[in-house]
């Protein structure tokens, strides 16, 4: 069986969390074990809660209404005579489903799973990690949006705008829409947990976005990443 000896790049430009840990990420298998080998890093090990949904952040704000294709419409669409009858092949890009109705349901999932963790956790959950990353499936079927089309900072900018919107969603709303009411009809957890963002290249090399309240004692993320050399590309 092979070995790994590949150092990972892990960021330390935010506090270790101190108790539990909701962790939101992709379905994509590809990064799992990166994922893992991240978190235990920070010493999380049996003591985080993981969700997963498609494009992590992509459908859980509105954010992702500026990306959008538009809906396909009947002269958008021509029969494919290749498939089985009935099929059809977009003209053009744009979204065969209805995307407002999916994401509000991914949405509502993402809020139950935060009010869950706070239960379980009697209220003593600190943080809430973000995981974008690179190439993601998620992307490219719902937003057009494809790697191979886009430069790197491109998009890493792009997915730090849809974890940013999330934690400016979760900061404008914990109390009214995050926060679990136990039977007395009194929050959860009185505090917000600390939000922190990141972004994942597909070597498993993790960037540290954003942390919400900032982290007085140590230094920005932005001014860490412009000390960090670029990760060569891998893909094809």
């Amino acid at each position: 069986m092979p070995t790994r000896t590949v150092h990972m790049t892990h960021p330390e430009s935010y506090d270790a969390p101190k108790k539990y840990v909701l962790v939101l990420s992709c379905v994509d298998a590809r990064l799992l074990d990166d994922l893992v080998g991240f978190l235990d890093h920070d010493n999380l090990t049996n003591r985080y809660y993981h969700v997963t949904l498609p494009g992590t952040s992509l459908g859980l704000t509105d954010r992702w209404k500026k990306d959008r294709p538009k809906p396909c419409k009947e002269n958008q669409q021509k029969p494919n005579e290749n498939l089985p009858v009935g099929s059809f092949v977009r003209k053009e890009p744009c979204y065969p489903i209805d995307l407002e109705d999916q994401f509000a349901r991914w949405r509502l999932t993402f809020i139950d799973q935060v009010k869950a963790a706070l239960i379980l956790t009697e209220g003593q959950l600190t943080d809430i990690y973000i995981v974008q990353h690179e190439d993601c499936g998620a992307f490219r079927f719902y937003m057009e949006k494809n790697s191979s089309d886009m430069s790197d900072n491109d998009e890493l900018e792009m997915h730090e705008s849809y974890s940013q919107a999330l934690v400016d969603d979760i900061k404008a709303s914990f109390r009214e829409v995050y926060n679990a009411i136990d039977t007395n009809c009194i929050p959860v957890q009185e505090k917000m947990p600390r939000l922190h963002t990141f972004y994942m290249d597909l070597r498993g090399h993790v960037t540290h976005l954003s942390t919400y309240p900032k982290d007085k004692s140590k230094p920005t993320a932005k001014s860490k990443a412009t000390k960090t050399p670029s990760k060569p590309s891998v893909r094809n």
